[in-house]
């Protein structure tokens, strides 16, 4: 920020985290794997402003990652859909966490 055109709004600007308080998201693993085993789950709408096309073209640039989506039933090139979880509803998230984590 210091570097910034903006820097004389430091003192008015709060970082937010993407706006997601990571305090109603707690970690429910322990263990996590290692980074070259890693894999990535994208979770949303497929809009036009949310930028799918970036998100495929990750895709083409490192096929040695698992990459999974789940938010709909379009499909996106080369990205394993998963379909539509309620997230409201705790025994989704237990009964898949398996899966998809």
């Amino acid at each position: 920020m210091k570097d910034s055109p903006f820097h004389h709004w430091q003192p008015k600007i709060v970082h937010l985290d993407l706006a997601v308080d990571c305090a109603d998201f707690p970690f429910f693993k322990e263990q996590f794997n290692p980074v070259e085993k890693s894999r990535f789950l994208y979770i949303g709408r497929t809009a036009w402003y949310k930028n799918i096309s970036f998100l495929e073209s990750l895709v083409e640039k490192l096929p040695e990652k698992y990459f999974s989506w789940m938010g709909g039933s379009q499909r996106l090139k080369n990205i394993n859909g998963l379909g539509k979880l309620d997230f409201s509803k705790v025994e989704h998230i237990i009964s898949s966490k398996n899966s998809i984590f």
